[in-house]
């Protein structure tokens, strides 16, 4: 068979607009789950130059906050209507079609460097679309629109036609994109940790230091920590300065991955600056057993576990729990906890059942829902939530400013007197 005839095969063109449109689903897929949960694009992350989640958490995976696979599925979907006329023998509408196969090649090749050059990084379900994209263009133009258009025909009925046609794509794309626009959420904080333990590297959004500081300090104040819990019985765990110019308080769920990482992080701001900053840790499961916020086992066991956790602290064994808590894989972590913390698995189990402990972790949920958390690790410092990477660089850059500014108060008090 010729090239020629490759593209002038109409079962070219469907097959295009098929994997163009999986492609383009598989891709807000993975954006989804990467942005939204942290979770890994298995199947797209095939090594190499390949990495769908590099990709899924730059600034150039959407569009005015929209996921460029949601106008991969618009431009599909129009392409779609394109061909339905032609296979039923209407008019292929050529100045539609024109005006769609070249803005679907130029935007795929815009992408494909941004990817290969900016980013450093392809995705394969995005080539997929921009292969797709550019089979498109190479079809209509093989099916010699220019040379079918007759310029002195351009009358009434024609433009017209070719108006509606417009006209129907743009309201896909405008209806699409303002719907996907209106149910967007920023990338997560748990996303960005998650990459960081996956990759070994360290990302953040884009800020320099200045600008993440004053970013930070828009931030409403806020009270993270337990309200009205009796400090002498289940009072939150924490560790650092016994009287620190800078708290911080983190949410984790230790059935997490992300907050394995983010434990490691946390001790290493510490011992940057052991009398200025104390780390308060709370319980947040995401799982809807006992988080309204998270869907039901979503993090299985992560109920059982924070339980395990608050009866841990209540019988001084909380620091040997959360030694332990990264490596738990059993079926039963419960016993699998008791045994490593050294406690009677049958009182520690009989514990972790215990309504006292179930209230003492509703607390905790509790007050995360009234802050408006839905992920871990959710990080509060000094009473504003922090919303950049999670790697030690980036939150000390934040603490170093508060530092300098607590600093800078205590000398001109000191001027004054």
């Amino acid at each position: 068979m010729s090239f020629r005839r490759i593209f002038t095969d109409m079962r070219t063109l469907w097959w295009a607009l098929i994997l163009g449109a999986c492609g383009s689903f598989y891709s807000l897929l993975n954006h989804v789950a990467v942005r939204d949960f942290g979770l890994a694009g298995q199947i797209c992350n095939v090594g190499g130059k390949f990495n769908c989640d590099s990709v899924a958490l730059s600034p150039y995976s959407e569009w005015f906050g929209v996921p460029l696979g949601v106008f991969g599925l618009a431009y599909f979907f129009a392409g779609s209507v394109l061909a339905a006329r032609v296979a039923l023998g209407r008019e292929l509408l050529p100045f539609s079609a024109i005006l769609w196969a070249v803005s679907g090649a130029t935007v795929s090749l815009f992408l494909f460097s941004v990817s290969l050059f900016k980013i450093g990084a392809l995705c394969l379900a995005c080539t997929l679309v921009h292969l797709s994209s550019l089979t498109c263009f190479g079809w209509f133009f093989s099916q010699t629109p220019i040379r079918a258009i007759h310029w002195n025909g351009f009358q009434g009925g024609w433009w017209r036609r070719q108006l509606i046609g417009l006209a129907a794509m743009s309201s896909v794309a405008l209806v699409t994109g303002v719907s996907a626009h209106l149910v967007r959420r920023p990338v997560t904080a748990r996303a960005i940790a998650a990459f960081n333990l996956r990759s070994g590297s360290e990302i953040t959004r884009g800020h320099d230091a200045a600008e993440m500081f004053a970013d930070f300090m828009k931030q409403p104040l806020v009270d993270p920590l337990s309200s009205g819990l009796d400090p002498s019985a289940l009072a939150d765990p924490s560790f650092g300065a016994e009287k620190p110019l800078v708290t911080l308080v983190a949410f984790l769920d230790y059935t997490c991955a992300a907050c394995t990482q983010f434990k490691k992080t946390l001790a290493d701001i510490v011992n940057r600056e052991p009398g200025q900053v104390r780390v308060v840790l709370r319980h947040l499961p995401l799982d809807g057993n006992c988080f309204e916020g998270a869907p039901k086992d979503f993090h299985k066991n992560a109920c059982r576990v924070a339980r395990a956790g608050i009866c841990a602290a209540r019988a001084g064994r909380f620091w040997a729990f959360y030694g332990i808590s990264s490596s738990l894989s059993g079926a039963d972590p419960v016993r699998d906890i008791a045994v490593q913390i050294n406690l009677e698995p049958k009182e520690f189990k009989a514990c972790v059942d215990d309504g006292e402990i179930t209230a003492r972790l509703g607390r905790d949920t509790a007050d995360a829902s009234k802050l408006g958390l839905s992920d871990t690790p959710a990080l509060f410092i000094n009473g504003r939530r922090y919303l950049g990477a999670l790697d030690s660089n980036s939150i000390w850059s934040i603490l170093a400013g508060l530092l300098k500014g607590k600093n800078e108060s205590s000398e001109i008090k000191s001027a004054n007197r």
